[in-house]
């Protein structure tokens, strides 16, 4: 039996996405915990498919790369006030992908 892939016709991004791009947006801090148990406090400066690019100091010249399978949680670091909502979808628009993998989608381009 062959499989294939179904297009789904999702209007909304899925809700990580969504999430890393609220923190991308906001440029405030942000703890990211690790499944080893480590912490790491930082901006997110992008996100793509697999990775978190987080830049931890302001001096920093490249960023820090995390997986996201090594994410247990991530969390506001401060503490003034936000009430935490989610970008609207023009602000998710601005929000690009930064690695498109190889696959049918990318073929058709």
């Amino acid at each position: 039996m062959k499989y294939h892939r179904i297009p789904t016709t999702r209007a909304v991004a899925p809700l990580q996405d969504r999430q890393f791009a609220f923190h991308r947006a906001s440029r405030h801090p942000v703890v990211v915990y690790l499944t080893n148990g480590d912490t790491l406090t930082g901006m997110v400066v992008g996100a793509d498919t697999y990775m978190v690019f987080l830049k931890l100091a302001e001096e920093d010249a490249a960023p820090t790369v995390v997986y996201k399978h090594a994410i247990a949680a991530i969390c506001s670091a401060s503490a003034d006030g936000d009430d935490g909502s989610l970008p609207d979808d023009e602000a998710l628009a601005a929000a690009r992908q930064l690695f498109t993998p190889r696959g049918p989608a990318r073929r058709k381009r």
